[in-house]
């Protein structure tokens, strides 16, 4: 189901996008739930913001005038330099696309630091243009 907001936005570039979310009181009483997990909304959309719903739940909800359906942020994006190459910096976590299941929940110092974001490692020539795009991004918000 679609449900139409009211509301049309104008984001000032294609630096920027708006994200719409879920609200977790709607998921966790009511099993409502967005229907594509995240809305994301480009900066040349100029029609009504629309949101769209699914029940998870056995029970019907009525979503009425006025009601708070999900929330909107806007954020700034890393128009990120790609760079082809032949192979990739190795790490801790190494191809596997999972862990084997003896593995799970164990993990190095190292592997639980790259969760938090410690571990990624751009090549240099990507990690510099993103660190270059990010310092404009924050000189221009700040």
């Amino acid at each position: 189901m679609s449900i139409p907001t009211g509301i049309a936005i104008a984001l000032p570039s294609a630096e920027y996008v708006a994200l719409v979310f879920a609200r977790s009181g709607l998921g966790i009483k009511h099993g409502i739930a967005l229907s594509n997990g995240v809305g994301v909304i480009d900066s040349d959309y100029r029609g009504e913001i629309r949101v769209g719903l699914t029940n998870l739940s056995d029970t019907p909800y009525t979503v009425r005038p006025g009601d708070r359906i999900a929330q909107l942020a806007v954020m700034p994006v890393v128009q990120a330099e790609l760079e082809r190459v032949d192979s990739l910096d190795e790490t801790g976590r190494g191809p596997a696309a999972s862990a084997p299941p003896e593995s799970k929940g164990r993990h190095s110092p190292e592997q639980t630091a790259g969760r938090r974001g410690g571990s990624s490692r751009p090549r240099a020539a990507t990690r510099a243009a993103l660190q270059g795009r990010h310092s404009e991004l924050m000189q221009a918000a700040g």
